[in-house]
């Protein structure tokens, strides 16, 4: 946040307007995803989906994305929350 300040003079900076959201989605099931998220290559997914939780903080003011995050989903959302504002 420093630093977004100090790129703009005082008289034409607005501060942001923060939010923060998250959701579970369903992973994709391509090798890539499992390389990524260490999924062994003969897990059968056909009756169960891999879920990820992803978030992302934002200005809502200026449509800047400040941070955004992908983990597994039993990681909290509270987690997520401190991750975006370190």
């Amino acid at each position: 946040m420093k630093n977004l300040k100090t790129k703009f003079t005082l008289e034409k900076f607005t501060p942001p307007i923060n939010a923060t959201d998250g959701s579970i989605i369903e992973r994709p099931n391509v090798k890539l995803t499992r390389e990524k998220f260490k999924i062994p290559e003969n897990t059968v997914l056909k009756n169960h989906a891999s879920s990820a939780r992803i978030s992302c903080m934002i200005d809502t003011h200026k449509d800047y994305i400040f941070s955004s995050n992908i983990t597994y989903k039993d990681i909290s959302e509270l987690k997520h929350v401190l991750f975006h504002l370190n």
